[in-house]
């Protein structure tokens, strides 16, 4: 089953094995939750300029594969095509990926199965895998969050300069 999701409220959403953390004070003066979601990958501005959706895919379906990166294809090509991107192959994705980026902002990176419009990232996958299936979670950005993205994460000074000029050229 699919559920979709119009994000209304703020917050910064880091993952499980996020390698930086939140700027709590910040974010709290500028009322806006940190939360961590049971998938990994960069962290995520939520607001209303962030369309996301929850696909659950049981064991026994035929879209469930073992392969994690396989996990992703059939639904990338499927919001590729629906909103006109192109989907990352792995060899795309290696090549374009900045690691040092995509842990500071989920748009900044690049994943197989993903999909960009204009070398933009435009849509992120995560998943989460159980014994019943797998959790394929979706974000499509609306609009461009670098900048704002940055400022909440607890960076020291010379990384915010790197991330504040770095993630807005990608996001």
């Amino acid at each position: 089953g699919n559920i979709w999701w119009e994000v209304s409220d703020s917050a910064l959403v880091l993952s499980r094995g996020s390698r930086v953390d939140a700027d709590t004070r910040r974010c709290a003066d500028r009322g806006i939750d940190v939360v961590r979601r049971g998938s990994g990958g960069g962290p995520v501005r939520w607001s209303s300029d962030l369309l996301a959706m929850d696909v659950f895919v049981p064991r026994n379906s035929p879209l469930w594969d073992a392969d994690i990166v396989a996990s992703y294809r059939w639904l990338g090509s499927a919001l590729a095509d629906a909103l006109g991107g192109e989907v990352l192959s792995a060899q795309h994705a290696r090549r374009d990926n900045d690691r040092d980026l995509a842990a500071l902002a989920c748009f900044a990176g690049r994943s197989p199965g993903e999909v960009v419009v204009a070398d933009r990232k435009l849509v992120g996958l995560s998943q989460v895998r159980r014994a019943g299936g797998l959790l394929l979670q979706v974000g499509i950005l609306v609009r461009g969050e670098g900048a704002e993205l940055a400022q909440l994460l607890d960076l020291p000074a010379d990384k915010t300069v790197y991330a504040l000029r770095d993630i807005d050229r990608l996001i």
